[in-house]
């Protein structure tokens, strides 16, 4: 009884649902003018919408990196070959490029350039924020590179604005703008490391030079140092040969003397009275005193032989004589010597040298590198930071509003619309007509 009862209430349960369908199809086609009513009504006002609001246009510009042979008068690492100055490359000036383009402060100078406040400001709205308009509608889009895949090094810079014409101009002007900051950038740097390495130079320059004349203070100190011991060691010698000289002169005199005292003695005052005591004593059977005078062949005659008075005479100009330097044989070579020592050609020549630059054999080398440097002029109009590989130019359609896209959205909008509304009508007809 009971599964009877149970297979019954599904069967009308499942008739039910069938009903409710067919109802649902009933009312729909009972408020088919309803539904196309709210349809028209959705569609009319997406199209009024897609007709009235301002087109925005898209305006693009893709940048490549420069050509190796733009940065050629950047190119001055053969200046030196000992301490280069760093020259770029390609890429390093193209990332340079892309941070100037994605710079806040170079999209300011466009909108103050340009006077783009009329342009972005709303109704009571302050520069700042018609500023902030421009920003937003500006994106960079650069490529994703899939792994193992070499880079590719490009850069699109993309805004949407209402004026086509106004957007490109602005884009080749941040454009324009990021090229010039680059190039100054680099310049500058340039520049640096170009006045860093003459600086270095010249230290050098003004370091050898300084040592150079020190070297050569240092060689004439030295140079009269040993001059001075060799004039002290001569002049040591010569008083040595002087003293030497008196010494044997007063020896020569006390010789004289005892001769000439002799010579008084035997009676011999002339030279003559000594050859007559000679010639006396060589005669045979003679008996005289002077016998004890012998000729006897290679003995050397003996010094008073030669008479008092002569050996008077020069034990007087031997006292009399006042310097013994004629009679030193050593002394003259000693004298020129001493002399040549204090006039010394070699020290002359160092102290009246002005300047010591021909000497200085690394000295033209680095003033080449320096006159190099100073020779390198850097302008901004020959080197390129950026080739343009897609110029800027005014799109044919705007990309917003999408017109196709909003009615073919306002159409289902619609009709969703307007089936609730059907439905909604036919329950507040029911709900009336079950009240009444």
């Amino acid at each position: 009884m009971t599964t009877s009862k149970h297979q019954e209430m599904t069967s009308q349960n499942h008739y039910d649902d069938e009903i409710d369908l067919f109802e649902l199809w009933t009312i729909l086609v009972k408020r088919k003018m309803t539904i196309f009513a709210v349809t028209a009504i959705t569609v009319s006002l997406a199209i009024s919408y897609a007709l009235l609001s301002t087109p925005i246009y898209k305006v693009e510009s893709t940048l490549l990196p420069p050509a190796e042979a733009q940065l050629e008068h950047l190119r001055v690492d053969s200046v030196d070959s000992v301490d280069s100055v760093d020259s770029v490359d390609s890429k390093h000036v193209f990332e340079m490029f892309v941070r100037h383009l994605a710079s806040q402060q170079s999209y300011r100078k466009v909108f103050d350039e340009m006077d783009l406040v009329a342009t972005y400001k709303s109704d009571g709205g302050s520069t700042d924020s018609a500023f902030s308009k421009l920003t937003k509608d500006i994106s960079l889009i650069r490529p994703k590179n899939k792994k193992g895949e070499s880079p590719v090094l490009s850069t699109t810079l993309a805004i949407e604005g209402q004026d086509s014409g106004l957007t490109v101009n602005i884009v080749n002007q941040i454009i324009a703008t990021a090229s010039d900051a680059t190039k100054l950038e680099l310049i500058s740097n340039l520049t640096a490391r170009i006045e860093n390495r003459k600086a270095s130079l010249i230290r050098n320059i003004n370091l050898i030079k300084t040592k150079t004349t020190k070297l050569n203070h240092d060689e004439i100190t030295r140079l009269l140092e040993a001059d001075t011991l060799q004039v002290n060691k001569i002049n040591d010698e010569i008083s040595v040969l002087r003293n030497n000289a008196k010494t044997k002169r007063f020896d020569r005199i006390a010789q004289l003397k005892e001769a000439a005292n002799i010579a008084h003695t035997l009676g011999l005052i002339e030279l003559s009275d000594a050859e007559s005591i000679s010639n006396t004593s060589s005669a045979p059977n003679t008996s005289s005193p002077s016998n004890i005078i012998t000729n006897i062949d290679n003995i050397q005659q003996p010094l008073y032989m030669r008479g008092e008075k002569a050996l008077r005479s020069e034990v007087q100009q031997l006292t009399l004589r006042k310097t013994d330097d004629p009679f030193i044989s050593k002394l003259r070579p000693l004298q020129k010597q001493l002399s040549l020592l204090k006039n010394n050609r070699r020290i002359e020549l160092l102290q009246s040298r002005k300047n010591n630059d021909a000497f200085i054999s690394e000295l033209r080398g680095l003033e080449v590198s320096l006159d190099k440097l100073s020779l390198i002029k850097l302008n901004a109009n020959d080197i390129s930071v950026m080739r343009i590989d897609q110029q800027a130019f005014p799109p044919e359609s705007p990309i917003k509003p999408k017109k196709a896209l909003i009615v073919a959205v306002s159409l289902v909008l619609g009709l969703m619309l307007g089936v609730f509304t059907a439905f909604f009508r036919n329950a507040t007809a029911n709900r009336k007509s079950s009240i009444t």
